[in-house]
């Protein structure tokens, strides 16, 4: 039987070997194995940078959001709305995250220090929490995924006197849909 050689690039001979009967699909039963693994761990990689970026922009909404109800800043938006703070809140946290259900986002609102006439006086502290179901993008991590709820609050200090219309109490309740922040 002959030998079959070739040349490489640098002018040593190559010889090629042709592959047996029963290694003829080896290669293929190696890839078929590998690639179950190598996919839930490419699409768990992707699912939990979706859900990890959903986590940080959520909790970012949080912590603007309290921070504009500390300086006793009202969107322009909620002017009219039946609670401007609550309202306020709602307009920082975008509902419509990656790795998020849609629609499952809630807020919440709570001033620990109390609140008189519908103010509460600077230091006091105000509380906004965010509370959101998790859901897998890809779809390959949806058994650890799906229904997993996370749960996202700020305490801050008042600078100022913030005007709370309605007037809220202590233990004022969230109109339904929203979160009681504990």
């Amino acid at each position: 039987m002959r030998k079959e050689h070739s040349m490489t690039a640098f002018g040593s001979q190559h010889h090629s070997r042709r592959p047996r009967d029963g290694e003829r699909g080896a290669s293929l039963v190696e890839f078929a194995l590998i690639l179950p693994v190598f996919a839930l761990l490419l699409f768990g990689l992707i699912d939990f940078g979706m859900v990890f970026g959903g986590y940080i922009t959520v909790q970012n909404g949080v912590n603007a959001a309290a921070r504009a109800i500390s300086i006793d800043h009202i969107s322009p938006l909620c002017s009219t709305a039946a609670n401007p703070a609550l309202c306020t809140v709602e307009t920082y946290i975008n509902p419509s995250q990656l790795g998020v259900v849609p629609g499952s986002v809630k807020v919440g609102l709570d001033f620990p220090g109390g609140i008189s006439g519908g103010y509460t006086s600077p230091n006091n502290p105000v509380i906004v929490c965010a509370q959101a179901t998790l859901q897998s993008t890809t779809g390959m991590t949806s058994p650890f995924l799906n229904g997993r709820t996370i749960y996202l609050s700020s305490e801050i200090l008042l600078e100022q006197d913030a005007s709370v219309y309605p007037p809220l109490t202590y233990s004022f309740s969230n109109p339904p849909g929203s979160l009681t922040c504990s």
